[in-house]
């Protein structure tokens, strides 16, 4: 999984620089990732704050972007006999709930795990299911259904500063690299 994030990160990175070797950036985040692992899982940890936060501002830039057209006839299943197959779609939400199990993983650092393990995991569950209701809606509420199957990044030309998109994608990248090194010899 730390390889399939890697090149997550480099085609990112290709975003904002589109010269960027893409074997090579991945090789140099797989260095980076097992880097910050071997610092340990506190330090890990530490670093997830600033990712949470990136994430979190990307979030309110679209949601703030969204708001700026507002009014708009939204059209949540306007295309739907076009639609990919289920597989399809399994196949990209997949890798953005294996986040919740490198979380669990990583149970050890707890102070009372029998606790924080159910509550934690059933929080990550729920916030989960809360952001991917309502990055769709919101991406209709501002996108048309050609946008949304033709641009795969409509949502840096929605957010009200695209700028702070790129830090929350490639965080939220990074970090489920970073658990999946730290949580794999754990389990």
């Amino acid at each position: 999984s730390v390889t399939l994030y890697a090149f997550g990160v480099a085609e990112s990175l290709r975003l904002l620089w589109p010269e960027i070797p893409i074997r090579s950036t991945a090789a140099v985040t797989v260095v980076v990732v097992a880097i910050i692992a071997a610092r340990g899982a506190e330090f890990a940890l530490r670093l997830q704050i600033p990712v949470m936060v990136a994430i979190a501002v990307a979030l309110g830039s679209l949601l703030i972007g969204v708001a700026g057209k507002a009014g708009e006839t939204v059209q949540l299943f306007a295309g739907a006999e076009d639609a990919a197959p289920f597989w399809v779609v399994f196949a990209v939400f997949f890798p953005a709930v294996t986040g919740i199990m490198a979380g669990v993983s990583l149970s050890g650092d707890l102070k009372n795990p029998k606790r924080s393990i159910p509550r934690g995991t059933i929080a990550a569950v729920l916030t989960g299911c809360a952001v991917y209701l309502v990055v769709p809606i919101a991406l209709a509420m501002a996108a048309d259904s050609r946008e949304l199957v033709e641009d795969s990044m409509i949502w840096f030309k929605i957010a009200a500063v695209p700028l702070l998109v790129a830090p929350g994608l490639i965080g939220a990248i990074l970090s489920s690299a970073v658990g999946s090194m730290l949580g794999a010899p754990r389990t």
